[in-house]
């Protein structure tokens, strides 16, 4: 007996696996569908995000974000510990190590 679920199950594995065949690049192997969808929206949908100091091109708008902060020189972010100051959250996480 076929149940539902199973049919269901089985429509998804079809649909990444034709996602997969169907979305390929020639510069890099992925080993899950996901993984590729990603690739292919970031860096080949045909986006730019272009920054207004350098002129230096995006394909995300986070990653033009992070790169802004290079030029601003602000730095919101204090390490507790240390007292320096960072334009990255993230950059004062690895203060302590």
């Amino acid at each position: 007996m076929i149940f539902l679920s199973d049919c269901i199950l089985f429509l998804q594995f079809l649909t990444r696996v034709c996602a997969m065949l169907l979305l390929q690049c020639p510069n890099k192997a992925f080993e899950s569908w996901l993984k590729c969808r990603k690739h292919m929206a970031a860096l080949h949908s045909g986006k730019e995000f272009r920054c207004e100091f350098c002129e230096k091109v995006f394909s995300r708008p986070d990653k033009l974000r992070l790169h802004t902060l290079t030029h601003t020189h602000i730095k919101e972010h204090m390490c507790d510990t240390c007292g320096r100051q960072f334009a990255r959250k993230d950059k004062v996480q690895l203060s302590f190590v």
